[in-house]
């Protein structure tokens, strides 16, 4: 299925699904689901496909610490991906944290911090609609910094 996935064989992915439903959700050897690879590689056309299948719980679906297929597109700079991904599950998913893991960049971040650490300002132009007000995560972002300060 992955393969299928890596390659946007949509016909492919759909024909496996057929099969087997159960593969929609298979990690492959380092827990990445068929949707979290599409939203990485931006394929647009095989997210809609397994979206059809599995609809809004695959937008919240985690691994590695937390992090989620939108997370997966804004750090691998899809804008395609993350259009679509906003379009279908809206501002919420720009708040969802990704808590620790084996990197610095991700420890703590939204999708939305992730597209400002690294400066990736096609991500926030179309994120910025969806943006919504977060004041407990300002405040904890500002209680962080002044510990960092000190």
């Amino acid at each position: 299925m992955h393969y299928a996935v890596l390659n946007g064989r949509v016909a492919v992915v759909n024909q496996l699904l057929e099969w087997d439903p159960k593969l929609l959700d298979a990690p492959n050897d380092d827990g990445w689901t068929p949707f979290m690879v599409a939203a990485q590689e931006g394929d647009v056309d095989v997210m809609e496909a397994l979206y059809a299948k599995g609809g809004k719980k695959l937008l919240t679906e985690t691994f590695n610490f937390g992090r989620t297929p939108l997370h997966c597109a804004v750090f691998n700079d899809q804008p395609a991906a993350v259009s679509q991904l906003l379009e279908w599950g809206g501002g919420a998913l720009l708040d969802i944290v990704k808590r620790g893991g084996w990197c610095e960049p991700y420890i703590s971040a939204t999708p939305w911090e992730l597209a400002h650490k690294y400066g990736k300002q096609e991500i926030i132009d179309i994120m910025k609609p969806y943006k919504r007000i977060n004041i407990a995560r300002n405040c904890y972002l500002f209680m962080r910094a002044l510990g960092e300060a000190a």
